[in-house]
């Protein structure tokens, strides 16, 4: 048997790991979508920002879901949301 480079593997390896990664990120946004209406780029925004292990902040007048939208993605994400 032949072995594959190294180089070979790691680049399986990674086209994987950002399938996979793509995937959680499209059903993230997909359940969001369900509860959160009318925002999918700040929903997809959100969701870069979580898989980057990022922070998140939202800026805007009152009463347009910015507490909703992350009280909802804290829930579906298994994550805790706490208000600054």
């Amino acid at each position: 048997m032949r072995e594959e480079p190294a180089a070979v593997n790691s680049s399986q390896s990674l086209k994987q790991a950002l399938s996979q990664i793509s995937e959680r990120g499209n059903l993230l946004l997909e359940t969001m979508d369900k509860v959160v209406l009318g925002q999918r780029e700040m929903l997809t925004e959100c969701v870069i920002a979580l898989l980057a292990h990022g922070h998140i902040l939202l800026e805007g007048p009152p009463g347009v879901g910015k507490t909703f939208t992350l009280k909802t993605i804290a829930q579906v994400s298994g994550l805790e949301m706490k208000r600054i």
